[in-house]
């Protein structure tokens, strides 16, 4: 079977703890005083669920933080660069001919919603659990109304149903060039289930690709100290880490099923294109242990643009 959630949920919630944390980052930084710094998702100050919410308030705000670098050394630097990068390469896709998008473990991104004007008939497909799917409409409908008429959300029993069924059920059109974005997952996943997605996405449409980040798996087996506190926070939420892959692998794992590597970001190149401050400053760095992929599937003739995200 083919697994797209951010992670697996703990019975009784009604969406991911990893997905409502990962969307309080964002929303934190939504709020940043410098706009060079400030992450680009303003809606995600309007959808975070409780608690993290209450972390929003000035009183709080201070404190956020320290305490998500307490927790989780780094990761929410990750998510500010994750953010823009993946918004970049968005962009390249719509100016390089894509007509569809597919996040694949959708969470609470609003991409579907804040590129709305630019999308010129570009469908998107939101695939996720059906928990976590049905609550993130109910937060963005108190927000912005009914969902826009590109947008597709496509809820999946990961149990009993194949994403490529779903996707086809859905709409989703094989024949037109497609983004994929596989956010914040695959550290979540089996590696049968990152093999099919891939193998999936290699299928797709000439001109196709995908972005997505990744845990280097030697970070897995042997972790430093920073690391460990995520891998057992992650642990502790019930959404173990599963599935990692060193970058000097990753190339031929994307070949393995047809894809070929277009650029690969670490820690350090990831703060310099994204989290430099107006006064020229580092405002913080990603942990060195995980980064972001962009692959294309192969017999692509037609480059991304100028001024790509990652060239």
């Amino acid at each position: 079977r083919v697994s797209c959630d951010h992670a697996p949920m703990r019975t009784g919630r009604t969406a991911s703890f990893t997905a409502d944390a990962t969307c309080a980052a964002r929303a934190h930084a939504a709020l940043h005083a410098d706009p060079r710094l400030r992450n680009p998702d303003h809606l995600a100050p309007r959808i975070v669920g409780m608690p993290f919410r209450m972390l929003l308030w000035p009183v709080l705000r201070r404190r956020f933080l320290s305490e998500y670098e307490r927790r989780a050394p780094g990761v929410y630097f990750h998510h500010q660069a994750r953010t823009k990068c993946f918004d970049a390469l968005w962009v390249d896709a719509l100016a390089a001919g894509a007509r569809q998008f597919v996040l694949l473990g959708a969470g609470f991104d609003t991409r579907g919603s804040r590129f709305a004007d630019r999308l010129g008939g570009a469908r998107v497909f939101e695939v996720d659990h059906a928990l976590t799917s049905a609550e993130k409409q109910r937060r963005l409908r108190r927000v912005i109304g009914a969902p826009p008429d590109h947008m597709t959300y496509v809820p999946i029993d990961f149990v009993r149903q194949g994403l490529a069924d779903r996707l086809a059920s859905s709409g989703f059109d094989p024949t037109r060039r497609t983004f994929f974005l596989w956010e914040g997952v695959t550290p979540y996943l089996t590696a049968d289930a990152v093999d099919a997605t891939l193998a999936l996405v290699a299928r797709a449409a000439p001109g196709s690709s995908i972005a997505f980040d990744y845990i280097h798996r030697s970070t897995l087996v042997d972790p430093s100290a920073d690391a460990k506190k995520q891998l057992d926070l992650a642990r502790k939420q019930g959404e173990p880490y599963e599935f990692g892959v060193d970058p000097a692998d990753l190339a031929p794992l994307l070949e393995r099923h047809g894809l070929e590597l277009d650029a690969n970001l670490g820690a350090d190149a990831l703060a310099a294109r994204y989290l430099v401050g107006s006064n020229g400053d580092v405002w913080g760095r990603p942990p060195p242990f995980l980064g972001i992929a962009h692959a294309r599937v192969k017999g692509d003739g037609r480059p991304l643009p100028n001024g790509s995200a990652l060239q």
